[in-house]
C-alpha cells in the first residue's frame, strides 16, 4: 500500500529539526508500506521540484524559501505557496 505524507518540514535524522514524520515513515516501511513525503525546503536548487529516495523513503522536495527571519504575514504566505 501507499502512503503519502505531507509534512511542508520533514527532516532526517542527520539534519537540524525535528524528526517524528522520519521515525513513523520507518515504522510504515518496516509494516510494508511504501512511503512518499511531499515536503519542501528552502536550498535553492537548479529545479524546482526534486525528487529522491533515501532510507527506503520517497521524497518529493519543492522549493519555497522560508526562514525564521521571516515576518508573521510572510511565513503564512510560504505555507500557502507549498
Amino acid at each position: 500500500m501507499k502512503l503519502i505524507y505531507i509534512h511542508q518540514f520533514f527532516k532526517f535524522p542527520d539534519s537540524r529539526g525535528g524528526t517524528r514524520s522520519y521515525d513513523l515513515s520507518k515504522k510504515f516501511i518496516e509494516n510494508n508500506y511504501n512511503v512518499i513525503i511531499l515536503t519542501s525546503t528552502s536550498h535553492k536548487t537548479d529545479k524546482r521540484w526534486n525528487i529522491y529516495k533515501r532510507d527506503g523513503i520517497e521524497v518529493h522536495e519543492i522549493f519555497v524559501p522560508y526562514d525564521n527571519s521571516l515576518s508573521k504575514r510572510q511565513r503564512i504566505q510560504s505555507l500557502i505557496k507549498f
